[in-house]
């Protein structure tokens, strides 16, 4: 797992259910790359940080430019629905365990305390309300609450070069798919899937994947459901970028490890100013092969030129 998994509301959702099971089934491509501007002041310490340190620099994901990331449809069920759901659930118990009521309260409380504090907070519109209210903060903190570390798995799409590397002004971080790693449980990138229609997701699937919810069939496929709408579904009209991503939650930018990537070689743009391709080398050295791209003679594509 990545050092900094992604914890909400006591969920930690990683690459990996807590069978070991992958959440979405995945291809395994060889390589993934990261294209990058070269006139940011950090351009050659991310550079430093993949090749040295296997580094990479994730972003919170409230700064995508996607306006619709981490927004799926949110349907909300019935006062009625979650009501009956909770007596379902819990029956005519108490709501609230006295291990979780104590760390509530900041001290081991004791029986007769419990007691006293959760007389009234067995299945009822109180208890409604307050399962209303969560899975919508859910939603609200998920983009702030998450970071992302985004790829593609081409390193010749000439949209991408302009969006994301500074009109081929900007380079690309080519790293190797360490399968060993993809297959040891550790968190690997997962592949967006490009849909024409917005997906859903109703309370009692937030319910589920947040862990308020303990009963109920097929829990484990509402889960990835839910993980698919809230992470991974994106609308068709970004197919160009054929993204993939690694998942993390600290709340705030900065480098992680992840050892399933390995900077296998630097691609430089057809317009990378000299000074930045001699300086990024020296970053690296002899280590890993560099690569320019440049217009095809014949064809709209952009074919790459060894130059170390």
């Amino acid at each position: 797992m990545l050092a900094c998994g992604l914890r909400l509301n006591h969920l930690v959702v990683f690459a990996y259910s807590s069978g070991g099971v992958p959440i979405v089934a995945i291809s395994d491509p060889n390589f993934l790359f990261r294209y990058r501007r070269s006139s940011t002041s950090y351009a050659l310490n991310e550079i430093a940080e993949a090749h040295k340190s296997r580094r990479i620099y994730f972003s919170v994901a409230s700064n995508l430019n996607d306006p619709f990331d981490f927004r799926p449809t949110y349907v909300e069920q019935s006062a009625r629905d979650i009501l009956n759901e909770l007596k379902l659930q819990h029956g005519h118990k108490r709501i609230i365990s006295r291990d979780r009521a104590s760390e509530l309260q900041g001290k081991a409380l004791s029986r007769s305390e419990y007691r006293v504090l959760t007389k009234k907070m067995r299945p009822g519109y109180e208890s409604v309300r307050a399962e209303k209210y969560a899975p919508r903060k859910v939603l609200e903190a998920l983009p702030t609450k998450t970071n992302l570390a985004c790829f593609s798995d081409t390193d010749s799409n000439i949209p991408m070069w302009a969006h994301y590397s500074e009109n081929h002004t900007g380079f690309c971080l080519r790293f190797s798919c360490i399968r060993d790693e993809w297959a040891s449980g550790t968190a690997f990138p997962l592949q967006v899937r490009y849909v024409t229609e917005r997906p859903k997701i109703t309370t009692a699937e937030l319910r589920v994947f947040a862990g308020r919810s303990k009963k109920g069939p097929a829990l484990k496929d509402t889960r990835y459901a839910a993980f698919d709408a809230l992470f991974l579904s994106k609308s068709d009209q970004w197919g160009y970028e054929r993204e993939w991503r690694l998942i993390d939650e600290r709340g705030e930018s900065g480098y992680c490890y992840v050892p399933c990537l390995k900077l296998s070689a630097l691609i430089f743009g057809a317009l990378t100013p000299s000074e930045f391709i001699e300086a990024a080398m020296s970053v690296v050295g002899n280590a890993i092969p560099a690569f320019q791209a440049a217009p095809s003679r014949d064809s709209y594509d952009m074919a790459l030129k060894q130059i170390a």
